[in-house]
């Protein structure tokens, strides 16, 4: 139960403006938790809301391929993922605002710019912002926007990420791809995973290669 504790706070939103992702919740006799942009599944019932209404119509029902990646493949990927600055130190500490929380705003008054403080656009005001991913020793972290290619599909890196965490939860060296199509959908064991895939026209920078079982 404890890895699929871990799952479930992998995949969760962490976007308050959405709170029923916030929380585990049920699906045609499954737990899961949803970012919005992928849904882990998992093989036993707690007690949380149903949202069979809102997941039925994104599950994919059918099973229409048949293939599977290896861990290493998605780390490679991972690994050949283009850097961008991190928004934060290493210690989550907001680089815009120093760890403030709040920076000054120029405004025209009555003719004239008066300056005001308000919360720091990058960290919402906290002042410190955590991410999965720490920076590294140059303050740089993979663009999760980066898209990989998939049996013909676009992901983002943040996805593959995901999927990374999951094959490591899980202990498992390959991830299967079962069903294309308007979402793709991948399974380790009795644990599924829903993927959103990108309809953005941007190349990816990088493909996975497969193996058909």
């Amino acid at each position: 139960m404890h890895r699929y504790n871990q799952l479930l706070e992998l995949y969760r939103s962490k976007d308050e403006l959405r709170q029923w992702l916030c929380k585990p919740f049920n699906f045609n006799g499954n737990t899961c938790a949803s970012n919005a942009s992928a849904i882990v599944i998992l093989p036993f019932i707690g007690t949380h809301p149903d949202m069979s209404e809102k997941i039925s119509p994104i599950y994919p029902t059918e099973r229409n391929t048949a293939v599977k990646f290896s861990l290493n493949s998605l780390k490679w990927a991972y690994d050949k993922s283009p850097m961008i600055e991190a928004p934060c130190d290493c210690t989550g500490k907001c680089n815009y605002c120093n760890g403030i929380g709040e920076v000054p705003y120029e405004h025209l008054y009555e003719g004239s710019y008066v300056f005001t403080d308000g919360d720091c656009p990058q960290c919402d005001g906290l002042g410190r912002i955590d991410l999965d991913v720490k920076p590294d020793e140059n303050g740089e972290i993979p663009d999760m926007l980066a898209l990989v290619e998939i049996e013909g599909y676009y992901i983002p890196i943040t996805r593959i990420y995901e999927l990374i965490r999951t094959c490591e939860i899980l202990e498992c060296d390959t991830i299967n791809l079962v069903h294309t199509g308007n979402n793709l959908l991948f399974s380790l064991g009795n644990v599924e995973i829903v993927v959103a895939h990108s309809t953005s026209e941007s190349s990816p920078y990088c493909k996975i290669e497969s193996e058909v079982k």
